[in-house]
């Protein structure tokens, strides 16, 4: 999560610079757009989906509420839950409803 809201800085520092009117796609700004875990989810929203920094960051936040119920990730500064614990089921469901 903390990748994306860094992403979004800058995307936003892109757009300012640049004195564009909406904010740039990260995909038209950088070459490479890669992670593992849930940082490969948010690669596939940016690059292949081709989300904006703050859609992206708004659709995850969204999917860990749900697939981490207990924790505080709607704030979009919360880290990974402590207890680690998730449904894959309930994971898989958000991914796909993203995707």
């Amino acid at each position: 999560m903390i990748g994306a809201i860094i992403l979004k800085k800058l995307t936003m520092l892109i757009q300012k610079r640049m004195h564009l009117d909406k904010e740039p796609l990260p995909q038209d700004h950088f070459d490479l757009i890669a992670g593992s875990g849930t940082g490969g989810l948010l690669a596939i929203m940016l690059g292949r989906l081709g989300m904006s920094a703050t859609q992206c960051a708004t659709k995850y936040a969204d999917l860990a509420g749900e697939v981490f119920p207990d924790s505080d990730m709607k704030s979009h500064t919360a880290m990974i839950p402590e207890k680690g614990c998730f449904s894959a089921t309930t994971l898989k469901n958000a991914v796909k409803r993203i995707i």
